[in-house]
């Protein structure tokens, strides 16, 4: 199995838990935004190291530049079969929820993560299951959450 073999593999059991995490309406939104999160990195680093003979380099901060860069792949637009400027501006929306499920990892803040407790104010924590987690609209989260399913759908493909 290849490294971007491997990532997709563990990307698609990541989305597949955090699916089941989000139906369940009684659980707090930490638990599932946290295999959101993972799910979405592993599968940006796959696209990344397709075709070469390790992992990427980069740590965390890789999912926002990756849809930011989407834009310009002909590839990608064309499995999505969507003219240049509707997928640009459908890329345009995620790369903002994007953002914030990618600043969720905690070595990405030092506030507001699905993993960790952080300081509300100096001597005072929050645990992430007591954060509503609503930065991001209830539509713009299941609009990004079928799209990261078209890429893991995508990329499953292109094996």
């Amino acid at each position: 199995m290849t490294w971007s073999e491997a990532f997709l593999r563990q990307a698609a059991s990541d989305f597949e838990v955090h699916e089941l995490l989000s139906r369940q309406s009684h659980l707090p939104r930490c638990h599932g935004l946290h295999y959101l999160q993972m799910a979405v990195e592993k599968l940006v680093k796959s696209f990344l190291c397709h075709g070469a003979s390790g992992p990427p380099r980069e740590s965390h901060a890789v999912v926002t530049s990756f849809i930011r860069s989407c834009a310009s792949n002909r590839w990608l637009r064309g499995r999505f079969q969507m003219q240049h400027q509707p997928f640009s501006s459908m890329l345009r929306k995620h790369a903002r929820v994007a953002e914030y499920i990618e600043n969720l990892a905690p070595a990405m803040s030092d506030n507001v993560n699905a993993e960790y407790p952080w300081a509300r104010a100096p001597g005072v924590a929050i645990a992430p299951r007591d954060h509503p987690f609503e930065e991001v609209s209830a539509t713009e989260m299941v609009q990004f959450r079928h799209f990261v399913a078209e890429l893991l759908k995508i990329q499953e493909g292109s094996r």
